[in-house]
């Protein structure tokens, strides 16, 4: 395939070139040589059709330099420049004329001045996108021109900041967290945005503790079960405004702080997460209902392969086995604020896990030959013509998963750990979905 992709972009080049499209035609050659380095046929493509955009090139930049275009001769020479470093590990040198280069410099240095007053005009009557634009222009061209690079963070930064302080003064802090997030991918140390991030985080945080049921204790072991997968999957989410707290710690820790205070001893203000919702849950009559075995019998076919490789059918009798259960609970769960007592989430559904088996068995028989089909008398020699036996490929393949079939249905403690695994799923995706704004 990569033997392919050169040689179709070397044609592509040419045919390029033969359109007049140089500048397209060498972006093919060099992905030919990209592929390999040494393809001559791309190369020598390469020389010829670089050598005609060079001068297509440095011909524009001669008429832009002459109606003072200066923004189109920076831009055609850098694409000048970047076509001679792309050539060069190919052996192919392109050489910028003196004149083109006294041009360039001329114009860069009106460039730069000319977009510099531009981006400072801009941003002193906070027009932040466009300072950013000629801001972009400039680093492009001189990343270390003036103080460009730290005007470029403020014209990048400032709206968002704004944004995140107008989030915060009506509460969004969630959203406002986001915002100042995408300021600190920016720079790290623009302005107050780290402790304004870990205050929107502190006030926008959701903390959750489950509290105890009445008939938690009759299903104790399924109940926790629920609460600690509940937990895991709530904290693998990593979602940083929702977090579950343990009652008992929080106490622990309460109980700490009033031990320092009393003993005089160095508060550990920031030990105690404080506890904003109470997560009630209910689980509801959980039950396993099982199915009777239900036999069905079959006439089939054990197949034998004898010495001289001719294949021999015996008619037999099989039976096909089945069975079914489901593990049912009705759970309800309520979300309330500590503060305020209001309901943040509410819901109930009826959780099910289900279980089936059904495999064939052939009593005192081989039943890996086993295979499936119809008789009319079992003691009379098998008959193409009378008897029917599906020995195909599939027929063979889907009675063979049928043999090796699981033949036990799974324990209850199976069964409910299925049923844990939904419920806390359900429970855990609420809580994480989840937005007062």
């Amino acid at each position: 395939m990569t033997g392919c992709a050169y040689r179709k972009a070397a044609k592509q080049g040419a045919k390029y070139e033969q359109a007049g499209m140089y500048g397209a035609a060498v972006d093919k050659y060099l992905y030919s040589l990209s592929k390999k380095g040494n393809y001559i046929d791309a190369r020598i493509g390469l020389m010829r059709a670089a050598k005609i955009y060079q001068e297509q090139l440095e011909n524009k930049i001669e008429s832009s330099y002459s109606s003072l275009n200066d923004d189109e001769v920076v831009d055609n020479y850098l694409i000048l420049d970047n076509l001679r470093k792309k050539a060069a590990p190919f052996q192919v040198e392109i050489t910028i004329s003196p004149r083109t280069q006294g041009q360039y410099a001329e114009s860069k240095n009106r460039f730069l001045i000319t977009h510099y007053k531009e981006a400072q005009q801009n941003l002193d009557n906070e027009n932040f996108g466009a300072a950013e634009k000629h801001l972009e222009a400039i680093i492009n061209v001189d990343p270390t021109y003036e103080n460009a690079w730290e005007l470029l963070v403020i014209s990048k930064c400032e709206p968002i900041y704004r944004t995140g302080k107008n989030l915060m003064a009506y509460q969004k802090y969630r959203s406002a967290y986001y915002q100042f997030q995408k300021i600190l991918n920016i720079s790290q140390t623009y302005k107050d945005t780290r402790e304004l991030k870990d205050e929107a985080l502190e006030k926008g945080m959701l903390t959750i503790a489950f509290l105890p049921v009445n008939n938690q204790y009759r299903y104790l072991s399924f109940y926790n079960s629920i609460v600690n997968d509940t937990k895991q999957r709530v904290q693998k989410a990593n979602n940083p405004f929702v977090k579950i707290v343990n009652l008992d710690n929080t106490q622990q820790m309460l109980d700490e702080q009033r031990r320092a205070m009393q003993y005089g001893l160095e508060l550990r203000t920031g030990a105690i997460i404080p506890v904003r919702a109470h997560l009630l849950l209910s689980i509801e009559n959980p039950k396993l209902n099982v199915s009777t075995m239900q036999t069905i019998k079959k006439k089939g076919f054990i197949k034998e392969e004898l010495p001289n490789k001719t294949i021999k059918y015996h008619k037999v009798y099989y039976n096909e086995y089945s069975r079914s259960q489901t593990y049912r609970c009705t759970f309800l769960y309520d979300l309330r604020s500590v503060e305020s007592g209001l309901i943040l989430l509410s819901g109930s559904s009826t959780a099910t896990s289900a279980d089936n088996i059904h495999y064939a068995y052939c009593e005192g028989k081989d039943n890996a030959n086993l295979l499936s089909g119809t008789w009319e008398k079992q003691k009379s020699p098998f008959d193409p013509n009378v008897d029917k036996v599906n020995d195909s490929f599939i027929s063979r393949t889907s009675m063979q998963m049928l043999v090796k079939s699981r033949r036990t249905l799974k324990s209850e403690q199976e069964m409910q750990q299925m049923l844990v695994n939904k419920i806390s799923g359900e429970i855990s995706t609420r809580l994480l979905n989840y937005n007062p704004e």
